[in-house]
């Protein structure tokens, strides 16, 4: 288990940033900070704003302890299974990333469409209104 109260202090004192200089960049009380390094969790919105602070990012290391933990879980009997497994989460991010793209494009197309439907009304208005104005002059 990651213990990130720690893990704070610990990249605080090679940072070389104080701690009450941390203090002020997070919006806490020096007090609160001492206190932030004897716990073993912590509010995610928090960590953003210490990670931004001192410029290093925290959440790196709960992936870091995923993986160990997953590597510990399969056996070296599964390691085959383990790459399967490896494999399809590349996949599933491949695919996401894929996603979020069609999804951009999507939204593109429909403000181009939205932009040329409103740009087709005026050319008809216009039209019109030319044919009105010829009618009258003839």
């Amino acid at each position: 288990m990651v213990h990130i109260g720690k893990m704070i202090l610990q990249k605080v004192n090679e940072s070389g940033i104080s701690k009450s200089e941390l203090a002020r960049r997070v919006n806490l009380t020096p007090q609160n900070i001492y206190n932030l390094f004897k716990r073993k969790s912590i509010d995610v919105g928090l960590l953003k704003q210490i990670s931004v602070a001192l410029a290093f990012d925290f959440f790196s290391i709960y992936e870091e302890a995923r993986r160990e933990r997953i590597v510990r879980f399969w056996s070296e009997e599964d390691s085959d299974r383990y790459l399967e497994y490896q494999e399809l989460l590349r996949e599933q991010n491949r695919l996401r990333n894929e996603n979020r793209y069609l999804k951009s494009l999507i939204g593109m197309t429909k403000r181009k469409r939205a932009s040329t439907a409103g740009t087709a009304a005026t050319n008809v208005r216009r039209a019109t209104v030319y044919r009105l104005r010829k009618n009258s002059i003839s």
